[in-house]
């Protein structure tokens, strides 16, 4: 339940690490799959971003998602910065931003940066002029080509890949509204996908990342992702599905 303007402040216990967030921003769910896959025991307080309630301004003026309050009572901003928070919370030999570095870690956010931009065009501006739509499969295409194994720095899991699924979560949605196809048809890429030929390598690893076992856990599939964007297009977006 997405807790909305003039909504009580939940219990939030000073013991746990509480998660403030929303179920279908990407944002939010790169720090969740960070939480998941690290096995981080912590508190999930839902907000409607319509309607945010005052109590969360009160503690957030930006009004942004997520928001981590720790089990120390300190509260942290900005998905990136809670994500390297909780990867550091562990021992360094199972760190996921270790593996990739910043370096590629900063490279992956750039990659999302530029695809992120005609994906929200697309599904919330409703834009799907040529340019635009040239625009995501460019994206597509850069990205598919950056691949060299199962992973976006290789061949083990990093942080660079928590950072990149929630954001391809979007893309089939994305190209159903572009190319005008029903969203009662909308499926979940696999290699019988049309799109397949022009970006295996990027199929393959979306493919790859939604059957990890963590991701499953806490993961929107693209059935509900369709139902929620349908209900921002009309104007009364409904997280609650």
């Amino acid at each position: 339940m997405h807790l909305k303007q003039g909504d009580e402040k939940p219990f939030i216990d000073p013991t746990h690490h509480t998660l403030i967030g929303h179920r279908f921003c990407p944002y939010v769910q790169r720090v969740r799959y960070t939480l998941h896959y690290h096995q981080i025991k912590y508190d999930p307080v839902y907000v409607a971003l319509d309607a945010k309630p005052s109590w969360f301004l009160e503690l957030y003026p930006t009004g942004k998602v997520p928001v981590l309050i720790t089990n120390q009572g300190k509260v942290i901003g900005e998905s990136i910065v809670i994500m390297k928070f909780l990867d550091s919370l562990c021992d360094p030999d199972a760190s996921l931003l270790e593996r990739c570095g910043d370096a590629e870690f900063t490279k992956a956010g750039d990659y999302i940066s530029k695809l992120s931009a005609p994906i929200f065009k697309i599904a919330f501006h409703k834009d799907t002029s040529s340019s635009v739509v040239e625009s995501l499969h460019d994206s597509c295409s850069e990205l598919n080509a950056v691949f060299k194994g199962t992973y976006f720095s290789g061949p083990k899991l990093s942080l660079a890949d928590l950072l990149l699924l929630p954001h391809l979560d979007l893309l089939e949605l994305a190209l159903a509204y572009a190319e005008s196809v029903e969203v009662a048809h909308v499926k979940e890429f696999d290699s019988n996908d049309p799109h397949y030929q022009s970006w295996p390598k990027l199929i393959d690893y979306m493919q790859t990342m939604r059957k990890l076992p963590f991701v499953m856990e806490v993961r929107n599939p693209v059935s509900a992702v369709v139902r929620y964007w349908e209900s921002m297009r009309s104007g009364h977006p409904n997280p609650d599905l």
